[in-house]
């Protein structure tokens, strides 16, 4: 069995050290460009929850607003005041029987 001379080592041993660091710096890279997605994504998906966070606070304010809540009952609900008359077509003195 012959004995390899260190120096017909030394090349085998730089190309496989280049590949290696050539592979570390690439996939270094890639895992930065997936990261740097992610935070964009993060980012953006923060503008819409506070786009939605500003809509929600300005209805709440709306709806603070004295006489929001009846007016809203009289639109939508149909309601009316117990002091104000009573539309047409609807008897006032209705007693159950």
């Amino acid at each position: 069995m012959a004995l390899h001379p260190v120096g017909s080592r030394l090349p085998v041993l730089l190309l496989v050290a280049l590949v290696t660091l050539t592979t570390a710096y690439i996939w270094t890279k890639v895992q930065l460009a997936k990261t740097l997605r992610q935070v964009e994504t993060t980012q953006a998906r923060i503008r819409s929850l506070e786009e939605e966070r500003d809509k929600l606070t300005a209805a709440i304010s709306m709806n603070k607003k004295p006489g929001a809540i009846r007016e809203r009952a009289q639109q939508e609900l149909g309601m009316i005041d117990p002091g104000t008359s009573q539309p047409k077509g609807v008897a006032k003195n209705v007693h159950a029987q």
